[in-house]
């Protein structure tokens, strides 16, 4: 069966402050000069853009230009290394650029070349200090936006629901949300306390009414059901919904539906009756639930010191309710 939905579409937007958590080390970096080997028979030439790494990983750039000359030949037939000196400094502030002597890889070269052309500092470099500051971190801004969303989602949903008619319903599969813009009022890694973020978003969602389905379901139902019997409602009947398929932009979606209801048998209350004349509460009741249809009994007894019911049929009064 087909039922028509409705498009509801809402936007929202909110404004928070922020605590910054980034932290950059803006002291100085550490510099000095490295010893370059070239064992190949090639001149190597090396930028300021090559990374020289150390062996706990703290990368260094050459400060200028260089091409290590290549290996030569003595006149006594001995192989005399390419080498050049040459200023160097890390790629961050801070104590821990000043390494002591060793070696630099230069990872940028080929795996083969890199045991044959390298560098070392003989001597230790100076000059690196930390001057840490509170900065804005990419996760500062990532969060601050994931919060944002996150408080403005049932902000959106409640403000879809209060629009909702009698019967209409809002499914949280049924709503579809976008982030509309982001609005900040700090850079990335700029130094300062705290910063600002708004965030609107919005939703759409399509609703539908769930009464018209349950009653369209019922008459489905009375339809299967035999003339003499009639359809009941109790707190055990079972209305299910799960969204098969949902596409917002063509306005669509396909439900299934799981329902079940009570199917009450016919009484013959003449015949009940005569089955009840007499009898105490007790034997009433146990005579009343021992048969399918009935749930639950009750009696009202008027004028009555033994509690019986009535020999007189005219008497007994059955109000039925399901």
């Amino acid at each position: 069966n087909k039922f028509q939905g409705e498009i509801v579409e809402v936007e929202e937007s909110l404004s928070k402050t922020f605590a910054t958590t980034g932290e950059k080390n803006v002291g100085e970096k550490a510099a000095g000069e490295a010893v370059f080997f070239n064992q190949t028979g090639l001149a190597q030439p090396l930028t300021t853009q090559n990374k020289l790494v150390t062996d706990d990983g703290l990368v260094f750039y050459l400060k200028d230009n260089i091409e290590i000359p290549k290996a030569e030949v003595s006149a006594e037939g001995n192989i005399i290394y390419g080498n050049l000196v040459a200023s160097i400094v890390a790629a961050e502030a801070g104590e821990e650029g000043n390494i002591p002597p060793g070696r630099l890889t230069i990872i940028d070269l080929p795996f083969s070349k890199q045991n044959k052309i390298y560098g070392e500092v003989k001597n230790k470099l100076l000059g690196g200090t930390n001057k840490v500051i509170r900065v804005v971190s990419a996760d500062d801004l990532k969060n601050a936006q994931e919060k944002i969303v996150a408080e403005l989602k049932p902000m959106l949903k409640k403000k879809i629901e209060a629009g909702l008619l009698a019967g209409q319903k809002l499914r949280e599969e049924m709503v579809e949300y976008g982030l509309e813009s982001v609005e900040k009022t700090v850079e990335l890694e700029e130094e300062i306390e705290n910063f600002e973020m708004k965030v609107t978003t919005k939703a759409k969602a399509l609703t539908w009414d769930e009464d018209k389905v349950r009653e369209n379901i019922l008459k489905k139902i009375m339809e299967k059901t035999a003339g003499d019997k009639k359809l009941v409602q109790t707190s055990q009947d079972v209305f299910e919904v799960t969204v098969a398929e949902f596409d917002v932009n063509k306005g669509t979606a396909k439900l299934k539906i799981h329902a079940r209801n009570q199917i009450s048998l016919p009484l013959d209350l003449s015949a009940l009756k005569d089955e009840l004349k007499g009898k105490t509460e007790y034997e009433a009741r146990r005579l009343l639930l021992s048969k399918d249809n009935i749930k639950d009994a009750r009696f009202k007894f008027r004028y009555s010191i033994t509690s019986k019911i009535p020999q007189n049929g005219n008497r007994i009064n059955i109000i039925l309710s399901f």
